[in-house]
């Protein structure tokens, strides 16, 4: 299938990138605060000047806090600048400040961001992390104010970016409208393969945000079924509900009564990174998935994989060559996929490594796309 052309003008010089996002580094709360962290380095390593605005906790509708203190602006390093929202009455200092800056390129990494970047005289791109009409029909719900926002970022965006060509055509099947518009450039992270790989445990690791969506009942009860047959010693669960304790409360109701499944909460990145490192098997029960981050870092970090078949997951594990592709929902397949990995783990070590090889090979071009495109659109 092929989508819209990267063409246009060679751009000279160094360009303005400006990222809005949420929750962006260290409020690290899932894939998108990862993925825009490691976008907006890849810029300044190209040469440009780049500026994160990051809405931190943001839920408008929820609580609006019309007063609220100046913005947060820190200089991350020479070319790179962090401003941080957290209440509705800094966006007319922020209205202030983007229009007092060229800007070359606005990236926007959620749609009901989009409205904040609307008035800004630059191309506009939509980042598309999260899949919203995949999403409702997850979650069986018609829509919500996260889709709507988002359809109308997709109506307005001159382009509109996805990782890989799986999700670009799912994509399509629920927004034929975008095809010219649409981009193929793969997000990444920063995490790398470790040097020892020797002290994996006997447990599963899962990460994300905890949703239907991500399969989330899913990961707790194969956590009791691989604990009840005596493969794994334990099983631990980072992330949870950003923004939303009464959610997270409800979730914890279902993992307290288990002994054998630790929750960490959100981590830091390199926190996050330490424990996934150690994990004898990563598994992943999405039901729908869009970047994929999570598959991702556990293949550079040489985690042996089991992940369900989703368009997130399937260009990054291939033929069950670099993990373990099962169908949606199939608990008992994935619980038989993740008992031959504890049982052999030399198989279970050569994926992991394949997986590592694959990512570290594969990096540059992902990169190297990123780097074409601000060069010639």
């Amino acid at each position: 299938m092929a989508f819209g052309g990267q063409g246009g003008r060679l751009m000279k010089g160094p360009l303005k990138l400006l990222h809005l996002t949420r929750d962006h580094p260290p409020m690290s709360k899932g894939g998108l605060s990862i993925a825009v962290s490691w976008l907006a380095e890849l810029g300044l390593h190209a040469g440009h000047q780049v500026t994160v605005v990051s809405f931190d906790s943001w839920r408008p509708q929820r609580n609006p806090q019309p007063e609220a203190p100046a913005l947060s602006r820190e200089a991350l390093g020479p070319g790179l600048e962090l401003v941080r929202l957290t209440a509705t009455g800094q966006l007319a200092e922020l209205t202030e400040m983007l229009q007092s800056i060229h800007i070359d390129w606005v990236h926007v990494h959620h749609g009901t961001l989009w409205p904040y970047a609307a008035y800004i005289q630059a191309p506009k791109m939509l980042c598309v992390h999260v899949l919203q009409a995949e999403l409702n029909r997850v979650r069986a719900v018609p829509t919500t104010w996260s889709a709507s926002a988002q359809l109308e970022a997709l109506d307005a965006a001159d382009i509109i970016q996805l990782s890989t060509v799986e999700t670009a055509q799912l994509a399509l099947e629920h927004h034929p409208q975008i095809a010219s518009r649409l981009r193929i450039l793969p997000m990444d992270t920063t995490l790398t393969a470790q040097a020892q790989r020797d002290h994996r445990g006997r447990n599963v690791v899962t990460v994300g945000r905890f949703d239907v969506s991500k399969g989330t009942a899913d990961f707790i009860a194969l956590s009791q079924a691989l604990t009840d047959c005596e493969v794994i010693d334990g099983a631990t669960i980072l992330g949870g509900v950003p923004g939303n304790s009464k959610a997270e409360r409800r979730w914890g109701r279902q993992i307290a009564p288990l002994p054998q499944l630790k929750w960490t909460g959100w981590l830091a990145h390199q926190h996050m990174a330490r424990i996934l490192g150690q994990a004898g098997v990563a598994l992943f029960a999405s039901h729908a998935e869009t970047l994929g981050l999570g598959v991702l870092e556990a293949m550079s970090l040489g985690v042996p994989v089991v992940a369900t078949d989703v368009s997130g997951h399937r260009s990054l594990i291939g033929d069950n060559e670099r993990g373990v592709l099962v169908p949606v929902g199939a608990i008992e397949q994935m619980k038989t996929a993740c008992v031959e990995l504890f049982k052999e783990p030399d198989i279970a070590q050569k994926m992991g490594q394949r997986a590592a090889d694959w990512v570290a090979e594969e990096r540059p071009k992902w990169r190297r796309s990123w780097v074409d495109f601000w060069s010639t659109s």
